[in-house]
């Protein structure tokens, strides 16, 4: 698992910031654009920025909100919830506000809005959870043992 996530990255690394998509409006500035929301190379799903919140900046907000809350072994990650607040639903998790979700984020994805609410507080109670079980102790000694064995291996075979 460490080692197809550092590849990951490293690829993700020599390709340089290609997450993010604008949408021209004709005259050259973008109307709007499309993120994606990234936890260890993971994508969760995309959003939506307006030019005095570009969907790049929205993005990497949310993505350190929901590291955060991974990283807060003290809230349960099914503490993850969403509500509806007048128009736009809210994601939390404990007292945390991880993201707030707009009409023209659901039409994006061309899913209801409540719907598209369900499917990414699901997908962020999912990539908490895999965090955690990623970075605890017995994890981390199996990934290491993993390695030392694989780097053996290739020693071996390359004698």
């Amino acid at each position: 698992m460490r080692c197809r996530l550092t590849t990951l990255l490293i690829t993700l690394l020599l390709l340089g910031p290609t997450s993010a998509i604008a949408q021209n409006d004709g005259d050259g500035t973008a109307a709007s654009s499309v993120a994606g929301v990234r936890v260890d190379g993971r994508l969760l799903f995309r959003v939506r920025g307006i030019s005095a919140y570009p969907a790049r900046v929205r993005a990497e907000a949310v993505s350190d909100r929901i590291l955060a809350v991974a990283r807060d072994r003290d809230l349960p990650a099914n503490a993850v919830a969403y509500s509806a607040v007048e128009d736009y639903y809210l994601i939390t998790a404990g007292d945390v506000n991880i993201l707030r979700l707009y009409t023209f984020d659901a039409e994006l994805e061309g899913v209801p809005l409540p719907v598209l609410a369900e499917v990414i507080t699901l997908r962020i109670t999912d990539v908490v959870r895999t965090y955690r079980e990623d970075r605890a102790p017995g994890a981390l000694q199996r990934s290491s043992i993993y390695t030392a064995g694989l780097t053996i291996l290739l020693l071996v075979l390359l004698w």
